[in-house]
């Protein structure tokens, strides 16, 4: 794969560190530093997992009989017109 030839400011902390990983490993630190940054990048890519919630439900018999949600009107007039309906 194409490199490309880049300049960038690191801490010297990590800069520190990721040296001393490249020793251990007998790698150098471009390896290192592609690396690390490879798999940040794929972690990035993955989506958050999300914990699956289960919502209470109820039955509360359904709709009134002769109720149609299609018809805003119908509805309006059995809510009484309170204004509560955000049609």
């Amino acid at each position: 794969m194409a490199k490309a030839k880049t300049t960038l400011l690191i801490e010297e902390d990590l800069i520190y560190r990721a040296k001393k990983i490249a020793l251990e490993r007998r790698m150098t630190l471009t390896m290192v530093v592609e690396e690390a940054l490879k798999s940040s990048l794929h972690a990035a890519k993955q989506p958050p997992k999300r914990k699956k919630i289960k919502l209470p439900t109820y039955d509360l018999g359904g709709l009134l009989p002769g109720v149609d949600l299609e018809n805003r009107e119908q509805i309006e007039e059995l809510m009484g017109n309170s204004g509560y309906a955000p049609f």
